[in-house]
């Protein structure tokens, strides 16, 4: 009677206990899809909606017989929509990215300021040589990128002093600091910021190491497996993707204007490289090659010293080119077009599952 009564204890114990586990599966249920349901579906709406900003063809320059001296052709661009599972590995996709286009001879997007020579000298290029400009564009260059934030946290002089209560005394101090921080240091900072370590595959033990580590020493230890300027390369795209989070463009061009075949052979290779996408785009075209240029006159990216004039106008520094002689900037703001965009869903690999809103550019 005893081993009877204690086989129906254990078996009233187990109906108790599963009866437990249901009550607890059905309430997270309860609270996924009717107590939180507004919440959760916002969420993953608000995860998977992208603005993609769509560059506007540019007019036709023409002779006065009517021959076309300038025009717009649709071209293709390889670009990089961000999102968690992407850029989990963004830096395997980058190697992969790297590899095809110099297999297919195509040249990336490079409009990083900071730049390395052929002997390893590193250096800024802010495209202009007025000293005022230089010091203007290179205190915005430091800014983008967060150095009077960590200066703050290193110098002994803000330790203990309120942002809130700084003076003009203490911003020019901290401008003075950032100006004496050179291109090389720079370079250093940028790749701690970048957690470009990782290119080293670390295991967790390696990892938690290399954070404690200065820029410097990590550059030293990724040198062992790659050259400066291929450093540089995964840091020019790094720092597409941070400097275009702060618009509501939120794709990130690699490379532009690529041929027709390099396009369908990264077509191929999509599935194999999360995040990146092939996309049409707009590139400037002179049927007549170099002739009557300096008349015509040509497109170049918006000058950072004209950065803010720009913005005011509409344009997106970080994508935008403009006429920068001849009749190409003297009609500028005939020529230049409306940009249109898209909002759109992507799933978790950054694909465009799904156009919600369609704006032509024209």
């Amino acid at each position: 009677l005893n081993k009877g009564k204690g086989q129906i204890n254990r078996f009233t114990a187990l109906i108790i206990l599963l009866f437990i586990i249901y009550a607890a599966i059905l309430s997270k249920l309860i609270s996924l899809q009717i107590v939180n349901h507004e919440d959760y579906t916002d969420r993953a709406n608000n995860s998977s909606t992208k603005t993609i900003a769509e560059q506007a063809p540019r007019g036709k320059i023409l002779d006065s017989s009517g021959n076309i001296l300038a025009d717009s052709k649709q071209s293709y661009a390889i670009e990089y929509m961000d999102t968690e599972e992407s850029r989990e590995v963004l830096l395997d996709t980058l190697t992969e990215v790297f590899s095809m286009l110099d297999d297919l001879d195509e040249a990336m997007t490079d409009d990083l300021e900071l730049k390395i020579d052929d002997q390893g000298k590193f250096y800024f290029d802010y495209g202009t040589s007025e000293p005022s400009a230089i010091k203007t564009l290179d205190l915005r260059f430091k800014q983008d990128r967060n150095l009077d934030y960590y200066l703050k946290k290193e110098l002994e002089y803000f330790k203990g002093l309120e942002e809130e209560k700084y003076d003009e005394e203490d911003i020019i101090f901290l401008e003075e600091k950032m100006a004496e921080v050179t291109a090389e240091e720079m370079f250093y900072r940028l790749v701690k910021q970048y957690s470009l370590y990782e290119l080293l595959d670390p295991s967790e033990e390696e990892e938690e190491k290399y954070k404690e580590m200065s820029g410097e020493e990590i550059t030293e230890l990724l040198k062992e497996r790659y050259s400066l300027k291929e450093i540089r390369r995964y840091m020019v795209v790094l720092d597409a993707i941070k400097m275009q989070s702060y618009s509501s463009y939120n794709a990130t061009t690699i490379a532009s204007n690529i041929s027709d075949e390099s396009a369908f052979i990264f077509m191929q290779k999509l599935n194999d490289l999360p995040g990146i996408d092939v996309r049409y785009q707009p590139v400037r075209y002179y049927p007549y090659g170099s002739l009557a240029s300096t008349v015509i006159g040509y497109m170049s990216s918006i000058n950072p010293s004209e950065k803010e004039e720009y913005e005011l106008k509409g344009y997106d520094v970080s994508t935008d080119k403009i006429g920068v002689s001849g009749i190409e900037a003297a009609f500028e703001d005939f020529l230049k077009g409306t940009k249109g965009g898209n909002i759109v869903k992507v799933n978790t690999f950054g694909r465009i599952t799904e156009k919600l809103f369609a704006l032509e550019s024209y």
